[in-house]
Order: structure tokens, then C-alpha cells, then sequence
């Protein structure tokens, strides 16, 4: 077997010498005479280069070396195997593949219970004491707790399957099953034609990816996050980051609040308590006599006119 990619992108495998033994792994539209050996192609210099890569996700991708918008020559994708790089299994760990509203460009998320570990910032494995039966093949279900998350599916091996109940009757109860399996890590619910079902499983090894119609069950500890993790970019430790700070200057600023509030009505009380003394303490002979502003305003005509200065 040979592996050939010829002048005009085509790639694919041929067995013998002779080109008829060839299966296409990409086929050019301008390619019309064949695949052919590797010793058979022509000696001249190609007019377009090119190169063929298995890529760190696992995918296969075709680059032509070409000019781009501003003159310059570099590496331009032309085909890869899995255009959507969330079908690719594994591509974030165990973890929860997005993509963007291109539909390009793929994010990941760890499951509640998991976190990010490695040079590779795969999402981590869940707890070791999870889908471990002790010595009466039973544990305490009230040491774990059941994380849903929406409009995800996972792949699994038919390893990783304990049971597949097609009898559910709701949503929540595919996650009730899990918890109380021993042997479950995580549970998948969806329907089929209509037709509900909800996959028992014992490992997380695939990764997940978006899906509408489905919904994936996850058995953490009783004290873990219920919430997904960040994607790789590390957002995670900005938010927290950002929750951090923002707690304090609330707290601040509710107090701030309070304290003005509580001035602002001792200043009035004191005032108003001030005026009800006043008003209330007997007129003596000779003493001065009070009067309110309004009142000084009406007697002096809007002050235009001088009190006590008698009638002469």
C-alpha cells in the first residue's frame, strides 16, 4: 500500500502498482485521470503545493500553500475529514464540546465534578469514589447528587454501558436511575423517533457534544459544583476573579447606603423633635418669640419690609 496525494489535492490509498487498487480519502474535483503511484507521478515542479496532516484533534486536514488577502503565502486549509470538530470523539477529554455561531471553531467545558489537569487541559476524571461499589455492592446515596446538563450528549463505548431503559417516563428520572447505580458515572436521556431512552454508564472517556433533543446526567460528590466548567481559554479563573472583587464593593456600598439613611433620619428627627419643643414651650413676657420662616416671609411681604423698628 502507498499513500498518495497527487498534484491536483486528491489523497488516497492505492494497493499494487496499479492505479485501479485506489481508495479515495479526498477527491479533487479536477482530478480526472486517477490516483497514481508515488514513483509515477510527474518529475516537474507543481504549480500548487500542498500537504496532508493528521492533526493533534485527530482530524485530517488538507493545507495548500497559497496567497492570502494581503499578498503574503501561507498555509490555507482546503478539506478536512470532520468539518465539524465537535463529531471528532475525545477532541476535549471527557469533557463538553461547543462550538461557535460559525461552526468552526470549537470550546471546551469540563462536567460538573472534573476540572482542568495536564499539559493538554483535557478535562480531568471524575472522583475515583464515584461508580465504586463497596464490599455489599451498594454505597450511600446520599454522599453523591445528580448535575443535569441541557442539550448534551456523550460518546461512549458499548463498555462504558450498564443499561439502556427504554421505559423512562421523564427526564429527571434517567438521572434518579444513575444515582442509584452503584457502577454509574453518568446517564444520557433522549428519544429516538419519539421513542425515549436513557443509557446507564459506568466511564466518561469520549467527551460530549451539543445535541437539542438529548440531556446528560452527571453523579458528582455532595459537595461539588453543579455548573460547567470554562473553556480552555481559562475563563473560569477570570470570573471567579471577577465574582471576588465585585462581593466586596456590593458589601461596601450597601453599607455606605445604610449609614447615609441613618444619618439623614437622625438629622431630620432632631430637627422635627427641635420645632414640637418649640412650638410647645410657654410664651413668657418680654421673651423672644418664635416664628418660622414661612411665617418671617408672609409678615415682611417676601422680606421687603423691616420688623421691629416700631411705627415711627
Amino acid at each position: 500500500m502507498v499513500a498518495v496525494l497527487d498534484e491536483v489535492g486528491s489523497s488516497g490509498i492505492v494497493y499494487g502498482e496499479s492505479p485501479n487498487g485506489a481508495v479515495y480519502v479526498y477527491k479533487n474535483d479536477g482530478d480526472y485521470n486517477g490516483l497514481g503511484l508515488a514513483s509515477s507521478q510527474s518529475s516537474t515542479q507543481l504549480s500548487v503545493l500542498r500537504r496532508l496532516i493528521l492533526e493533534t484533534n485527530k482530524n485530517l486536514r488538507l493545507y495548500r500553500w497559497d496567497n492570502d488577502v494581503n499578498g503574503s503565502r501561507l498555509w490555507v486549509p482546503e478539506w478536512a475529514a470532520v468539518s465539524n470538530p465537535c463529531e471528532i470523539a475525545g477532541i476535549c477529554g471527557n469533557g463538553v464540546c461547543n462550538l461557535d455561531r460559525s461552526k468552526t471553531i470549537a470550546s471546551c467545558s469540563c462536567l460538573p465534578g472534573t476540572s482542568k489537569a495536564g499539559d493538554d487541559n483535557f478535562c480531568s476524571e471524575n472522583s475515583l469514589s464515584i461508580g465504586r461499589c463497596d464490599s455489599r455492592n451498594a454505597n450511600q446515596t446520599s454522599e453523591f447528587k445528580i448535575a443535569a446538563v441541557q442539550q448534551t450528549n456523550y460518546y461512549f463505548s458499548d463498555f462504558s454501558v450498564i443499561a439502556n431503559y427504554n421505559d423512562i417516563p421523564t427526564v429527571s428520572k434517567c438521572g434518579d436511575a444513575c444515582l442509584s447505580d452503584c457502577e454509574c458515572v453518568a446517564s444520557v436521556y433522549g428519544l429516538d423517533d419519539e421513542n425515549p431512552y436513557c443509557w446507564i454508564l459506568r466511564s466518561l472517556d469520549f467527551g460530549g457534544y451539543e445535541d437539542p433533543g438529548s440531556t446528560l446526567f452527571v453523579k458528582v460528590r455532595a459537595n461539588e459544583s453543579m455548573t460547567l466548567g470554562g473553556n480552555k481559554s481559562g475563563s473560569d479563573n477570570g470570573d471567579t476573579k471577577r465574582k471576588v472583587l465585585v462581593v466586596p464593593i456590593v458589601l461596601n456600598m450597601t453599607f455606605l447606603v445604610v449609614l447615609l439613611c441613618l444619618l439623614l433620619y437622625h438629622n431630620v428627627h432632631k430637627k422635627r423633635s427641635l420645632k414640637r419643643a418649640m412650638e410647645s414651650s410657654p410664651i413668657l413676657p418680654g421673651a423672644p418669640i418664635h416664628f418660622t420662616y414661612r411665617d418671617l416671609q408672609v409678615r415682611t411681604c417676601n422680606f421687603s419690609q423691616l420688623l421691629g423698628t416700631g411705627k415711627y
